[in-house]
């Protein structure tokens, strides 16, 4: 876990203020594949894992419904097609 004594709250609230610009910088000015994707989709989901310390076998989806982040995908047509 990144702060183990943080709630789920904040480290949600950590995880958009450092992770998801990190993931996402740059992202909005090259074209990406469906397998590409996934691969940032994996990433974000291990990021998620580590910050929140659930196991391994968690599902992201659940994650993401969970502490109200958005997938990458709908991340990044946001920052393309405002």
């Amino acid at each position: 876990m990144l702060y183990p004594g943080a709630t789920p709250d904040v480290q949600a609230y950590l995880y958009k203020c450092i992770f998801q610009p990190m993931l996402t910088y740059g992202l909005e000015c090259m074209s990406s594949t469906a397998i590409q994707m996934r691969r940032l989709e994996s990433v974000q989901g291990r990021l998620i894992k580590q910050s929140l310390g659930p196991t391994k076998l968690s599902h992201n989806t659940a994650l993401l419904k969970a502490l109200n982040i958005e997938k990458v995908e709908a991340i990044i047509s946001k920052m393309c097609y405002p």
